[in-house]
């Protein structure tokens, strides 16, 4: 017995926003496992079942994802899915924009129109080594409190996030 749940329908969305492909193309490895599957294997767990990276493994074996795959279970250990967390870091916007750009033809999204939106999140603890966390002005945050801000270009036509950007809480 697999669990199934929305893993089907999700996995045929990042097929066909060719995701997997989109990283390999960014992140070469001569990994038993590439990292385009590894990070779908992610994904798909931050979808349906978000866990630990530890449990990962232990998740993938009770799916179908397995069979579909061709890859054990065991391949997919906390140590595979950092390395590739790793590897994709360097490569976040284009890889992103990649897969936007597939998002947008697909659904045929109109970018007539862009809206553009600052938001500022409060954190809390120490982020003294952080290039984002810090003081300062946005309205509706206190001033007393760490923050970091992110920019977003959203379609006005099927509110898909064209382009993002973290900023300094100053």
């Amino acid at each position: 017995r697999r669990q199934l749940g929305a893993l089907p329908v999700l996995y045929a969305l990042l097929e066909t926003l060719q995701v997997r492909d989109s990283i390999n193309r960014h992140c070469l490895t001569r990994a038993q496992v590439d990292h385009g599957t590894v990070a779908q294997v992610l994904i798909l767990n931050r979808l349906t079942m978000p866990l630990p990276l530890y449990h990962i493994a232990d998740w993938l074996t009770r799916t179908v994802l397995v069979h579909v795959l061709g890859v054990p279970a065991a391949k997919f250990n906390d140590d595979q899915l950092g390395r590739t967390l790793d590897a994709i870091q360097p490569h976040c916007q284009e890889i992103w924009q990649d897969v936007v750009q597939r998002a947008l033809v697909q659904a045929e999204v109109d970018l007539n129109l862009i809206f553009y939106d600052l938001t500022a999140y409060i954190l809390h603890g120490s982020f003294t080594n952080s290039q984002y966390a810090a003081f300062g002005f946005a309205h509706n945050t206190p001033m007393d409190k760490r923050k970091f801000k992110a920019g977003l270009n959203v379609s006005a036509d099927g509110n898909i996030p064209a382009v993002y950007e973290p900023w300094s809480g100053r």
